[in-house]
């Protein structure tokens, strides 16, 4: 699998470490999640219940948590132990586990990608060369499930024009843990685009390839015709049942007006200035 990194690298700044993504308990009775850039190096930190005050816990600085160096380390866990007035910090440089049925040819490296609006957690819009692209990761590995999935669903439909391009794997330091799409452009559907959105999930269906997710936000009208997107909730070997019903519940999801699905665009200049 070849490596492609891209000419226009992300201008970060320079302070200890950047919050990449972060998965925090507002009840503070399980373990919060970050994951945290360190000198062009990820490493992925878990803060055990009970260690720091909510507000520290969403938006956690340099000076409030122990030091956290650039290494061979992975993984560190901080933690309260009785007694002692400052928290404790365990390292471990645990290999940390990637999707493994890749097969496009090309892989790209996360940091070399420019990116750009949060689309969801888990998404962003990221500068590939001289074209926008989508960016979907798993941020930790118990999210890695949904990129598989999706993975597979892309390689079984790859060429024919139902979803966006698939342009290649997401790595970070080698391990693959996301992928990059086509970006493409278009209008949200209606119920004005009924029978073209049938026809596109028929074709999903006559690859036995069951939707799982069929609001109106994952069908995007273009010049070329509809495009399907979203498939980390997609069944490949799905039953003729599912599949009717699936159809038959096309035209209810077109009229949806609740926003069920439609994600939000967060710019990046917005997202630095809430953790300010």
């Amino acid at each position: 699998m070849d490596t492609v990194v891209d000419p226009q690298r992300d201008e970060r700044g320079k302070h200890d470490w950047v919050i990449l993504s972060q998965e925090v308990e507002p009840s503070d009775q399980y373990e919060h999640e970050y994951r945290i850039e360190i000198g062009r190096q990820v490493k992925y930190i878990t803060i055990e219940p009970g260690t720091y005050e909510q507000d520290v816990l969403d938006f956690p600085c340099p000076h409030e948590l122990p030091k956290l160096p650039p290494g061979d380390w992975t993984c560190a866990r901080i933690f309260r132990q009785p007694g002692k007035a400052q928290p404790t910090i365990e390292f471990s440089s645990r290999k940390l586990l990637g999707l493994s049925a890749t097969w496009h040819p090309d892989c790209i490296e996360i940091l070399s990608l420019t990116l750009k609006d949060r689309l969801s957690f888990r998404v962003r819009v990221a500068q590939y060369g001289s074209k926008l692209a989508v960016a979907k990761i798993a941020r930790f590995e118990w999210e890695l499930q949904y990129v598989e999935q999706e993975t597979a669903v892309y390689k079984t439909i790859d060429g024919l024009g139902i979803a966006p391009q698939f342009l290649g794997h997401l790595a970070e330091e080698g391990r693959v843990m996301g992928l990059l799409l086509e970006k493409v452009e278009g209008r949200l559907a209606g119920i004005e685009d009924l029978d073209a959105c049938r026809s596109a999930l028929k074709r999903l269906h006559a690859l036995g390839i069951l939707h799982g997710d069929t609001n109106r936000h994952n069908y995007i009208v273009t010049d070329q015709g509809v495009k399907v997107i979203d498939f980390e909730n997609a069944i490949v070997g799905g039953s003729q049942e599912q599949m009717d019903e699936e159809c038959a519940q096309l035209a209810l999801q077109l009229t949806e007006t609740s926003g069920r699905g439609g994600g939000y665009i967060w710019t990046e200049e917005a997202y630095k200035a809430l953790q300010d």
